[in-house]
C-alpha cells in the first residue's frame, strides 16, 4: 500500500442557511423519504439506555425515528450533495464534465446528477469495487476508469483523469460545502416530517470508518430549538478518511466470508433492482 502523506486540515463552515438554500436547490430532484417508526425498537432503546444511564434519568419511553435513505435515488443520502454541487456549477463548468471517485454511492450519485443536469461524469473506482455499483454507475452513464488502491493515489488518478478530459470540475464525496449542505437536507426533511414531536433532542449516524473522529460531525446532540449555529464549523482532516479502512469497506456478498463489524452492504445484497433508483 501507498505511504499516506502529510494533509492539512480543512476548515468548513456551514451555516444552516446554506443547507436551507440546497434545499431550494435540489427540490423535485431528490425523493422526499419516508421516515420509519417501530414501537418494538423503541422498547428495545428504552430498555438498552435505562441499562446504561439508569431508571431514574431515562424515565419516558425513548421514541426512536429512521430516515429511509435508502430509498433514495441511488440508494443513498448521497445524491443530495451531489447534485447540490453540481447545481451550483456555472454552465461553463457544468459542459465541462464533472469527475469524482468512489467504491460505490457517491459514484452512483454523481452519474445520476450529471446526467441530469446535462453534464458528463467521469468516475474513478477501485477495480475491487462490487460488480452491481461499478454496473449501476456504467448504467446511469459515467465513464468509469478504475484504478488498483494497493497501488494507485486515487486523488492523483482523479486529478489526472480530469486534466486529460478537458479540465473537468471535482465533485468530491466530502470536504466541500456544497456537498456538505446537500447531505444536510436530509436532516431539514426529518425536522418537517417529525414536527409533531416537538422533543427531538438527538441525531445519530452511523459512521463509515472506524478510523474517524469518536465524534462525527452533526451527529452531536440537538436542541428542539435548532439553533442557527454552525452545523459543521470544526476542523476536518482528509486523514480521517484512509484509503483502506480496516473493517468498514464497501464490499460485496461474494466476501461476505470475511468477517467485518461494520461494512456498507452493497446493492448486491439488496433486492434485485438493477440500480435501486426508485425512478
Amino acid at each position: 500500500a501507498m505511504e499516506k502523506k502529510a494533509v492539512q486540515p480543512l476548515v468548513v463552515d456551514l451555516t444552516l442557511e446554506d443547507v436551507r438554500e440546497a434545499k431550494r436547490r435540489i427540490a423535485g430532484k431528490v425523493h422526499e423519504t419516508p421516515v420509519a417508526h417501530s414501537k418494538t425498537f423503541d422498547e428495545m432503546a428504552t430498555k438498552a439506555m435505562r441499562e446504561r444511564w439508569g431508571e431514574e434519568n431515562v424515565k419516558e419511553t425513548v421514541k426512536v425515528f429512521f430516515k429511509c435513505e435508502n430509498l433514495q435515488r441511488g440508494g443513498a443520502f448521497k445524491i443530495r450533495g451531489a447534485l447540490n454541487k453540481i447545481l451550483s456549477l456555472t454552465d461553463e463548468e457544468r459542459q465541462r464534465g464533472v469527475v469524482a471517485f468512489s467504491s460505490g454511492n457517491h459514484a452512483q450519485a454523481v452519474a445520476i446528477a450529471a446526467k441530469d443536469s446535462g453534464s458528463k461524469a467521469f468516475i474513478a473506482m477501485p477495480q475491487d469495487a462490487p460488480k452491481t455499483k461499478l454496473a449501476a454507475t456504467r448504467g446511469y452513464g459515467a465513464n468509469v476508469f478504475l484504478y488498483d488502491r494497493l497501488k494507485d493515489d486515487r486523488e492523483a488518478f482523479t486529478r489526472k483523469l480530469g486534466e486529460d478530459n478537458g479540465g473537468l470540475v471535482l465533485v468530491p464525496p466530502y470536504d466541500d460545502p456544497f456537498i456538505m449542505a446537500g447531505q444536510g437536507t436530509c436532516l431539514l426533511e426529518l425536522f418537517d416530517q417529525v414536527q409533531s414531536d416537538p422533543e427531538l433532542s438527538a441525531i445519530l449516524k452511523g459512521t463509515e470508518h472506524s478510523e474517524r473522529s469518536e465524534e462525527p460531525c452533526c451527529s452531536r446532540e440537538i436542541s428542539s430549538s435548532r439553533p442557527e449555529e454552525p452545523c459543521c464549523s470544526r476542523e476536518v482532516s482528509s486523514s480521517e478518511r484512509p484509503e483502506e479502512p480496516r473493517c468498514s469497506r464497501e464490499i460485496s456478498s461474494s466476501r461476505s466470508d470475511e468477517p467485518c463489524g461494520s461494512r456498507e452492504v452493497s446493492s448486491s445484497e439488496r433486492p434485485e433492482e438493477p440500480y435501486f433508483s426508485g425512478e
